[in-house]
C-alpha cells in the first residue's frame, strides 16, 4: 500500500481495525505492486522495492479521490471533482442535445459514460460499482442502437 493504511481508509476507522486485527492479511505500507506473476491464477507479486511475496489474492485500494482531472472540461464534475452522469445532466443544464435524454451513465459530453465511483452521488462500494459496470453494458447497446 502506498501511504499508510489510517491514511488511505480515513473514512473507515472500523475498516482499518478489521483489516489490522485479522492474522490473514498482511499490509505493506508504502509499496506499490510492479508486477504480477502467475499461471492461471494469481501466485505472486513483486514490489517496487523488488521484494517477491507468494500469495493467492491481493487488495488494491487506489484512494476515494475521483481521480479524473486529465479529463477534458467539458465533461462535467460536482464541487468535489466526481463526474455528473444522466439525470443530473439534465438538471445542470449542460446536456447540449435536444433529440434525446442521456443515458444513466452518459456525462456532459454525449457518448462518454462514467461508472463506479468516479460517478457523483454512486455509492462506493465494489458491488455498486460491478451493477455500473453493467449498466454501461446497458448504456452502449442503446447508443449503438441510436447511432445505427
Amino acid at each position: 500500500m502506498n501511504g499508510s493504511c489510517a491514511a488511505a481508509f480515513a473514512r473507515s476507522d472500523y475498516l482499518v481495525d478489521r483489516i489490522r486485527g485479522t492474522s490473514n492479511i498482511l499490509v505493506h505500507e508504502g509499496e506499490e505492486i510492479a508486477h504480477v506473476q502467475g499461471e492461471r491464477r494469481l501466485e505472486s507479486i513483486t514490489l517496487k522495492s523488488e521484494k517477491t511475496i507468494p500469495l493467492a489474492a491481493v487488495f488494491v485500494f487506489i484512494g476515494a479521490d475521483p481521480g479524473c482531472d486529465w479529463l477534458p472540461e467539458a465533461i462535467l464534475r460536482d464541487r468535489l471533482g466526481y463526474i455528473i452522469t444522466g439525470v443530473d445532466v439534465l438538471r445542470s443544464g449542460r446536456w447540449p442535445l435536444k433529440d434525446r435524454e442521456p443515458c444513466a451513465l452518459e456525462t456532459t459530453v454525449p457518448g462518454i459514460l462514467a461508472a463506479g465511483d468516479i460517478r457523483a452521488g454512486s455509492t462506493k462500494r465494489v458491488g455498486f460499482a460491478v451493477g455500473d459496470g453493467s449498466l454501461a453494458v446497458t448504456c452502449v447497446h442503446k447508443l449503438t442502437a441510436i447511432r445505427a
